[in-house]
């Protein structure tokens, strides 16, 4: 999480990642055209994969970032879970002074998703192996 302030852009905090299992194919954002017989493996054209926060925050699919090489787009094991018994473990920790409209006057917030994906990296001859962020 980010914020621009004065003319500043500053880190505000970081999460592990959530390990991906399962592409729905929905037709959340306009009509889907689901490929392989609607499975997992794959995201069909105009499709969507919309998940709760719920199973988004769900431990057993959190994991640190080291654990991924988004150059290659691989997870390099399984992932370790913390041992900590703490509810924040793995979340995105912000300090509330920083959100504080007060104290942060026409700060505009940032918040970044990105999916590493092995064919996107090997795509193209390997065309996008250093290119697999996006934003809207």
């Amino acid at each position: 999480m980010y914020h621009l302030k004065g003319g500043r852009f500053e880190q505000l905090g970081q999460s592990w990642l959530k390990h991906g299992f399962c592409a729905l194919q929905q037709n959340v954002c306009q009509s889907c055209s689901p490929v392989c017989g609607g499975c997992c493996a794959q995201l069909g054209v105009g499709c969507s994969d919309p998940y709760s926060a719920s199973r988004n925050g769900q431990f057993s699919n959190m994991g640190p970032k080291s654990e991924i090489n988004p150059h290659e787009g691989t997870n390099l094991g399984v992932h370790a879970l913390s041992t900590s018994d703490t509810m924040l473990r793995g979340r995105l920790p912000v300090r509330k002074d920083e959100l504080d409209p007060a104290l942060n006057v026409g700060a505009i917030y940032y918040v970044e998703g990105h999916y590493v994906a092995q064919d996107d990296a090997q795509f193209g001859d390997r065309a996008n192996d250093n290119n697999n962020a996006s934003y809207r």
